[in-house]
């Protein structure tokens, strides 16, 4: 749990999976006032948690959709992911969505993933978010900007991208809605992106 949020409180004692889940509770339930506040739709059939580890937000987005998708690039963490009826995990090893037909569902949500590949992989996997979008459909995704290198003696490499280039791979595919700075940290500030298809 702590290398998926890496709250400097839980480094020696690790999460209590309670709070774990919660925290993610409270993260889907911010996104969710935001799409509403933009008066974008925000509940359908499907949405897809892209990185889901061990399905903290996936099944928090379960109160909101029908069936929620988990997919990660680890096996042992969809393997430990959180059962949830309507909650379905799946290992995601190539740069591409193509386990999922095109428009396939209402909300794409990634948050503290992307930041941790190199640009070219982030750019491609937000192309396929829109392409597995239902028309009309939202997603909703963080990249941090600043540096892009990676982060000198963290755990995980990081990787930043102008907000400039971020939202023009956005624009070549869908109609951007909304960027919202959520704080920085370190040399990095973490920018959600909000877009439709």
């Amino acid at each position: 749990m702590w290398n998926i949020v890496t709250d400097p409180r839980y480094v020696n004692g690790g999460w209590d999976p309670e709070e774990f889940f919660a925290h993610g509770r409270r993260e889907i339930e911010g996104a969710i006032d935001r799409l509403a506040c933009l008066d974008l739709p925000w509940t359908g059939d499907r949405a897809l948690d892209f990185g889901c580890g061990i399905g903290r937000l996936t099944s928090a987005l379960r109160t909101y959709f029908i069936r929620v998708d988990g997919v990660d690039i680890s096996e042992e963490m969809v393997n430990r992911a959180h059962p949830v009826e309507g909650c379905f995990y799946s290992l995601n090893t190539t740069p591409d969505l193509d386990q999922f037909s095109a428009g396939t569902f209402d909300l794409v949500y990634s948050m503290i993933v992307l930041q941790h590949m190199p640009p070219e992989f982030q750019q491609g996997y937000v192309r396929e978010f829109f392409r597995v979008l239902k028309p009309d459909g939202v997603a909703m995704f963080q990249i941090p900007e600043g540096p892009t290198t990676g982060h000198p003696g963290h755990h995980l490499s990081m990787y930043g991208v102008s907000r400039e280039t971020v939202e023009a791979w956005i624009t070549e595919v869908a109609d951007l809605v909304d960027v919202e700075n959520l704080g920085c940290e370190a040399d990095w500030t973490s920018l959600r992106y909000t877009a439709t298809r």
